[in-house]
């Protein structure tokens, strides 16, 4: 397993089949055309080598984030929470919602679910913060049939995630693809790493297992943007000017950074081996 910085605008989809290991346990979450691309016949990839392969299909494939968890897992899963709900975060710490989602999942029971977190009536303000958060969640169909029942796939197979934002809409997109994200213990490629990746995933970096893709630098909040500017191997496609000028202190053979701003369609350079 390892890291990887994938920055530009243009289409990365050859480029990242060709850095594709799926001998080891391995989650893409992916809008389509990098998994679209895998059905081809020309992928060069040897899958007679692979793991099981297992494409989610939200209709059959259910995720229990309660499932087994422990403190770190409970960790994650708060943390998952805090960036589905940004708004107000102060307010909610200082009424003590994230203590109360973090209590009631350390206690989840074996085989719990979310829906039945926070069935009492209690007056305390971060009871009833947390017992909201968990009702919007279950108020979607798809999170309420896909989250509450026992997860039904291998975390140690390579796992295929297609979350179409334009059918799903970026809510329960989002929901589902943190807590993929969380849960998986592997390799962990990100197409749409803008949307996805918070704070919290700097941990996959530090683990070395993150495949992160962006098509702007700003789409990462500045801790993120730091640790990712920290991994070693970076892949420049055509960039805007900004992001040009940042990556070019990081490869050794581009002076001017308008080599990286104006890349013809399909080229991209790497830091490493120049």
């Amino acid at each position: 397993m390892n890291n990887l910085l994938i920055v530009g605008f243009d289409d990365k989809t050859d480029f990242i089949l060709s850095q594709l290991d799926f001998s080891q346990p391995t989650l893409i979450v992916d809008d389509g055309p990098l998994l679209d691309a895998l059905e081809l016949p020309s992928t060069r990839l040897d899958f007679s080598q692979s793991r099981e392969i297992v494409r989610l299909d939200w209709t059959r494939h259910h995720l229990n984030p309660l499932q087994h968890i422990d403190y770190l897992q409970a960790c994650d899963l708060l943390a998952a929470f805090q960036a589905t709900f940004p708004a107000g975060q102060n307010t909610l710490t200082k009424e003590g919602a994230w203590d109360w989602l973090l209590e009631a999942f350390l206690g989840a029971a074996k085989g719990e679910r979310l829906d039945k977190l926070f069935r009492a009536k209690f007056d305390d303000p971060g009871y009833v913060s947390a017992q909201r958060m968990v009702r919007r969640l279950m108020r979607s169909p798809l999170l309420k049939q896909v989250l509450c029942a026992p997860t039904n796939f291998p975390m140690d197979a390579v796992v295929l995630a297609r979350i179409s934002r334009a059918t799903l809409g970026d809510f329960d997109s989002f929901v589902l693809g943190n807590l993929l994200i969380n849960q998986f213990q592997g390799q962990v490629i990100v197409i749409d790493g803008g949307f996805y990746l918070r704070d919290h995933h700097i941990r996959l970096i530090r683990q070395g297992r993150l495949f992160l893709c962006v098509d702007y630098l700003e789409q990462l909040s500045p801790s993120l943007r730091e640790a990712a500017l920290g991994i070693r191997d970076k892949v420049a496609f055509r960039t805007s000017q900004n992001d040009a000028d940042i990556l070019k202190l990081y490869f050794r053979s581009v002076l001017n950074p308008d080599i990286l701003a104006y890349q013809t369609d399909g080229a991209y350079r790497v830091s490493w081996g120049e």
